[in-house]
């Protein structure tokens, strides 16, 4: 996989899976997999890329609902995320219009730091078997969180230039979160910390130049 990554020509087919499904990561079953087939596994980084340490929220759990107040200096915002048997999802967003992102971006930022020890304790585990991966989120995420996919379309409709410092503020914010992530060794093999800079362009206005 390394190989097809770097652009070289692979003596095999170059496909694995990612991730192990619903596999018990401890398991035998998933044990046998890694050692067969060099897949990707994700493994998650601590810390909130997006909005850093000073976000405020409180939640309370009324029947099937988890109802999220997020406080703001414009006012505050509520989530409702619904829990059933099968599944769960989120009914109500905390933004719905442009007012409501005004109001999540009015939150003051002060960057977190990474907590990327999760990340090497399952690196070393895996050592050559598989490609461990940081699961790290990209700045359209961002709005795709705290918006409706409905919403977030009339927001690009009527709103452009908000949903473009929306993801710009993200692509800026994921793009710091990165670098000092990687300079506490997440950084993969075959992948220079300059290549890094990319991240950015895929919010940011920068990307026309």
């Amino acid at each position: 996989m390394l190989c097809a990554i770097a652009g070289d020509k692979p003596d095999r087919v170059p496909v694995s899976p990612f991730g192990l499904g619903h596999l018990d990561p401890r398991g035998a079953m998933a044990a046998e997999l890694i050692e067969k087939t060099d897949p990707f596994i994700s493994s998650g980084i601590g810390g909130n890329a997006f909005m850093g340490t000073r976000l405020h929220s409180e939640s309370r759990v009324e029947g099937a609902d988890i109802i999220t107040s997020i406080s703001t200096p414009r006012g505050e915002l509520i989530q409702r995320y619904r829990r059933t048997e099968i599944t769960g999802y989120t009914v109500e967003f905390p933004c719905q219009n442009a007012e409501d992102v005004e109001k999540y971006l009015s939150i003051p930022f002060e960057p977190a730091i990474p907590d990327v020890s999760a990340f090497l304790q399952r690196r070393e585990e895996i050592g050559e078997e598989g490609l461990v991966l940081a699961g790290m989120a990209d700045a359209i995420c961002l709005p795709a969180t705290i918006l409706s996919p409905e919403d977030l379309c009339l927001l690009y409709m009527d709103t452009p230039d908000l949903l473009q410092h929306l993801v710009d503020t993200a692509a800026t914010r994921v793009e710091a979160f990165v670098h000092a992530a990687c300079a506490q060794g997440v950084e993969p093999p075959g992948v220079q910390l300059g290549a890094v800079d990319a991240l950015h362009l895929a919010g940011s206005s920068r990307a026309n130049a």
